[in-house]
């Protein structure tokens, strides 16, 4: 065969462990066919083809892929071949009759439509019709939502046949699988086939990234107002898509080629996910490409455009499960571990920075109300009972003395809490109670993460002791202090199958 020439027919058939697929192609290293004798019971397939300009009978041929044997005194290669009788290259049956009986007998139902059919026979009769959608689904879910793919399985017994198509790809899912691996496959769908409805305010577009010093990930990648309104999206359970431009260098024989190119980040909040991300490319699940879940987010990274498709088609491995640094990728390409690298983590990074902003955004927001920044957004706090910017005892912190807290927070069984003077504010050094608020969440500040549909403290009715209420609205409370020795701020009415993380300050003046 002439180099460079196509032809699927020599690949699949003659060629072992070369391939003829670039670019956006999805099998890459010339071994997946074997899958097919791998699913027989006796190492064989048939593949029956129709060329588009052939009137005849079409082309038939058969395989059994076995080791190297022998047979008495005699070796054997590894392949056997069903082909037309003859020395010379095993060439395929164009018999009509044996075309047509072994297509009969097999149940190919090609007339006269050109493409290709495989036949693999003895399949392990324990396999069942379950076990095929949720595989097919597993695998092309994203081929079968873009509409370049539909399957058909038809049931061991003949009952029933299903057809997997865009339209119905989310029900199966929801009627096949089970478990954990159901809410994680269905979620999956549901994020995917929501992309081509999300609206242009909830598209995105980041600054681009390169696998250089100072122009990786950081806090300028995504600008202020960006990350603002993402975060309200976000907050408020809207599927977001964010374009992230990525710069690829590519190495060649008279220096490097520059290829702008881009990849694309699906997020949604869900608090009841710990999922990974899923990583698509070219249609195909790379279903290792990440380790690391992101707690109460679903999201998935599609990279469709060419150059980075083929890029990270030569970082595959054979399964195409991961992507991993090897001899393709540091010889073709400048810099091409950091740039995988930066491909693999911008789910996490992208959902970190929108995070980081929040939190930043939360810390100017109270700054009146607490003396020392809050906390970062994800970091684990202890959680304490005294309140007022200092730990119990008066020790020296970094930032200096402390004074002591002048109030501590008590929880009530009735889902609520109650603010009262510690033994110093009761000497008469409490004046104001500030309180703020939210309901815990698996990631993120709470307070940064307080929505009205949590609750609003306007609808309360606070019962107070020795002093009244001066302001009370949204996640935000505050007293005036009347009497410090009785004095108690009580707030009930929250959900009680939510913890709550309650940040009170006891003032002086």
């Amino acid at each position: 065969m002439p180099e460079g020439a196509s032809n699927n027919y020599y690949y699949f058939l003659r060629a072992e462990g070369i391939s003829q697929k670039q670019s956006a192609s999805l099998g890459r290293w010339g071994v997946g066919k074997y899958v097919f004798p791998k699913s027989s019971g006796v190492n064989a397939f048939l593949a029956y083809t129709k060329r588009f300009d052939d009137d005849g009978p079409g082309l038939l041929v058969g395989q059994a892929v076995l080791m190297n044997h022998s047979l008495g005194d005699k070796d054997y290669d590894p392949d056997g071949w069903w082909a037309k009788p003859g020395p010379g290259v095993q060439m395929p049956i164009t018999d009509a009759n044996v075309v047509e009986a072994a297509t009969r007998r097999w149940n190919v139902s090609r007339g006269n439509e050109s493409g290709v059919s495989i036949v693999i026979p003895y399949v392990d009769a324990k396999l069942t019709a379950k076990d095929f959608v949720t595989s097919v689904i597993r695998a092309y879910f994203g081929a079968i939502l873009a509409d370049r793919l539909e399957v058909e399985v038809e049931a061991p017994d003949d009952t029933a046949s299903i057809l997997l198509t865009a339209a119905n790809v989310l029900q199966l899912a929801e009627t096949f699988f089970d478990g954990d691996e159901r809410e994680k496959v269905v979620s999956e769908i549901q994020l995917m086939a929501a992309r081509a409805s999300i609206p242009e305010g909830r598209r995105f577009t980041v600054k681009r990234v390169a696998a250089r010093a100072g122009e990786g990930w950081s806090g300028a990648t995504i600008d202020g107002e960006t990350a603002a309104v993402m975060h309200k999206e976000l907050e408020a359970g809207h599927a977001v898509q964010v374009t992230v431009p990525v710069e690829l260098r590519i190495k060649g024989a008279n220096g490097e080629t520059l290829a702008d190119s881009y990849l694309q980040v699906l997020l949604q909040q869900n608090e009841s996910l710990r999922q990974k991300p899923l990583f698509m490319r070219g249609g195909i699940i790379v279903s290792e490409a990440s380790r690391f879940p992101i707690a109460g987010v679903r999201a998935i990274c599609i990279v469709e455009e060419s150059a980075l498709t083929k890029m990270l088609g030569d970082a595959e491995n054979p399964a195409h499960t991961t992507w991993t640094a090897n001899d393709k990728i540091r010889s073709r390409y400048v810099r091409g571990g950091d740039l995988l690298a930066i491909v693999k983590t911008a789910p996490h990074k992208i959902y970190e920075l929108v995070m980081d902003f929040a939190a930043e955004e939360q810390r100017i927001v109270f700054a009146d109300i607490f003396a020392v920044p809050l906390a970062d957004a994800g970091r684990k706090k202890k959680k304490t009972v005294a309140s007022g910017g200092r730990k119990p005892g008066g020790r020296q912190g970094p930032g200096g003395p402390r004074t002591q807290p002048l109030t501590h927070v008590e929880r009530e069984e009735q889902g609520g809490f109650s603010i009262v003077p510690t033994a110093i504010a009761a000497a008469g050094g409490l004046k104001r109670v500030e309180v703020a608020l939210g309901y815990e969440t698996r990631r993120g500040d709470a307070l940064a993460k307080w929505r009205k549909e949590d609750f609003d403290l306007a609808t309360f009715t606070p019962t107070i002791v020795g002093g009244k209420i001066e302001k009370q609205l949204g996640n935000l409370l505050t007293a005036v202090v009347e009497d410090p020795v009785e004095f108690k701020l009580t707030v009930l009415g929250f959900d009680m199958n939510r913890d709550l993380n309650i940040r009170a300050r006891g003032l002086s003046k």
